[in-house]
C-alpha cells in the first residue's frame, strides 16, 4: 500500500473549496515588484525567482488586512503554501525543509519582511522544520477546512473510495497529534496548543472517525450498484442473438463458473484502486464464453467471405468483355493442333460439345450469340477442309 503522506492530496482533490486559496496563491503573476529583496539574496534561479516574488507579495499584502481572524486565516494558508512550495521544488528531498541553497535564501527573504514591513502582525515560516512534518500539518489543515465536502452523494465510486482512502489517512494523522501522551500532543484538556492552532482543532466534531462509517455505507451501495450494472450487461450479452443456433453446442454450463463479486474494499489499499465497472465488464467479456463466441463467429464470417468472393470473382470473370476472345483463341488452337496430324480420324463434330458449352455460357454472358456465330464460321471451315482431306 502507498503511504498516503506521499501522496500530494492538494492535487488529487482539488475540486475541494479548501484547496481554492493555494490556487489563488499560484496565479499570482504581476509580482516583479519586490523591491530587488530577492535578487538581493542571490535568487537567480528562474523558478525560484518567481516564487520569491510571489511569496513577498502576499505576504506584504497580509497587514492590510483589517479583520484579525480573516488576517490569522490567510497567513496560515500562506505559512502552508510556503513551506509545501519549498519542499516539492526547492528542498531536493532532503529532511530538513532548508537544505538547498535556494530553499535557504528563501526562508531568509521571508524573515527579513517579517522582521522589517509586517508591522507587528508577522506570519514567519521558519528553516528548521522537517519536511515531512510540514507536509502531515498541511492535510491537517485542508482536511479541517474540507470537512464538510466528504460526502459522497452524486459522487462515483472512484471519487467516493479516494475519500475514503484520504480520511482513512488522516483518521492516522489525528490520532497522531491528538494523543497527550505522545510527541506531536496538539490537544490539552480539550484545548488546542498554541503550536498547533495553524493546522489542529480539537473539537470532536471533526474527528475523521465519525466520517469513516458513512463513506463505508455509501461504498456500499455503490458497490451494490455496480454489481447491478454488472449483471445487467452479462444478461444482455448473453440473450443477445450472436450467430447460428449451433453456437449453442458450443457452449457448455462451464461458463458460469466465473462470478463476479465484490467486497466493500477488496482492492482498495493497494494504491487506492478500485474495481470499476468498466473492469467487471471486462472480465464478463475476458471469459471462456466469449472467447468461445469470437471463434465461431470467426470461422463462420471466413467462410461467408470467401463464398462471397468466389462469386463475384466468377460473374466478374464470365462477364469480362474479353472472355469470348479469349475462349476463341483456346478453341481455334486446339482444333488448330489437328492439322499437324498425319491422318484424322472420322469421329463426331467438334461442335457438338461446342454447342452444349455455349448453352452454358448464354446463362453468364448476353455476349454469347456472337461467340456462337464465330463458332458456327469455324465450324464450316474445319468441315471444308476435313472434306478436302477425304
Amino acid at each position: 500500500m502507498e503511504n498516503g503522506r506521499q501522496r500530494e492530496w492538494e492535487d488529487e482533490l482539488q475540486d475541494l473549496p479548501g484547496y481554492s486559496t493555494y490556487k489563488e496563491f499560484n496565479s499570482i503573476e504581476n509580482t516583479t515588484n519586490d523591491n530587488g529583496i530577492c535578487k538581493r539574496y542571490n535568487i537567480s534561479d528562474k523558478e525560484a525567482l518567481k516564487f520569491c516574488q510571489k511569496a513577498t507579495s502576499i505576504v506584504r499584502h497580509l497587514p492590510s488586512i483589517e479583520d484579525d481572524a480573516a488576517r490569522k486565516d490567510r497567513c496560515y494558508y500562506f505559512q502552508h503554501w510556503f513551506y509545501d512550495q519549498i519542499r516539492r521544488k526547492f528542498n531536493n528531498s532532503g529532511k530538513n525543509i532548508s537544505s538547498t541553497t535556494n530553499a535557504s535564501n528563501l526562508f531568509k527573504v521571508l524573515k527579513e519582511i517579517n522582521s522589517k514591513e509586517m508591522k507587528g502582525k508577522p506570519c514567519a515560516c521558519y528553516d528548521t522544520a522537517e519536511a515531512y512534518d510540514v507536509k502531515e500539518e498541511k492535510d491537517l489543515h485542508d482536511y479541517f477546512k474540507n470537512h464538510a465536502n466528504f460526502d459522497c452523494k452524486n459522487k462515483n465510486k472512484y471519487k467516493c473510495q479516494k475519500y475514503y482512502y484520504y480520511i482513512t489517512y488522516i483518521n492516522g494523522l489525528y490520532e497522531k497529534y491528538i494523543d497527550e501522551s505522545g510527541d506531536y500532543s496538539c490537544c490539552y484538556a480539550g484545548s488546542v496548543e498554541d503550536e498547533c492552532r495553524s493546522y489542529f482543532n480539537c473539537d470532536d466534531t471533526f474527528n475523521p472517525k465519525h466520517l469513516l462509517p458513512k463513506l463505508e455505507s455509501e461504498l456500499e451501495r455503490l458497490n451494490e450498484v455496480t454489481v447491478s450494472e454488472v449483471s445487467t450487461v452479462e444478461t444482455l450479452v448473453r440473450e443477445t442473438p450472436v450467430g447460428p443456433l449451433a453456437l449453442q453446442d458450443t457452449i457448455s454450463d462451464s461458463d458460469n463458473e466465473q462470478e463476479h463479486t465484490l467486497t466493500t474494499f477488496d482492492t482498495f489499499y493497494e494504491d487506492s484502486n478500485f474495481t470499476s465497472t468498466i473492469g467487471n465488464v471486462y472480465n464478463t467479456l475476458n471469459s471462456n464464453y466469449f472467447r468461445r463466441i469470437i471463434a465461431v463467429v470467426s470461422i463462420v464470417g471466413t467462410a461467408l467471405f470467401l463464398y462471397f468472393y468466389y462469386r463475384v470473382t466468377k460473374n466478374y470473370i464470365v462477364s469480362h468483355k474479353h472472355f469470348p476472345l479469349i475462349c476463341k483463341f483456346i478453341y481455334t488452337t486446339h482444333i488448330g493442333s489437328g492439322f499437324n496430324k498425319k491422318k484424322l480420324k472420322k469421329k463426331k463434330p467438334f461442335y457438338s460439345n461446342s454447342v452444349t458449352y455455349h448453352d452454358e455460357l448464354s446463362e453468364y454472358n448476353p455476349k454469347s450469340k456472337y461467340l456462337n456465330d464465330e463458332m458456327y464460321k469455324l465450324h464450316l471451315a474445319y468441315n471444308t477442309i476435313q472434306d478436302s482431306f477425304s
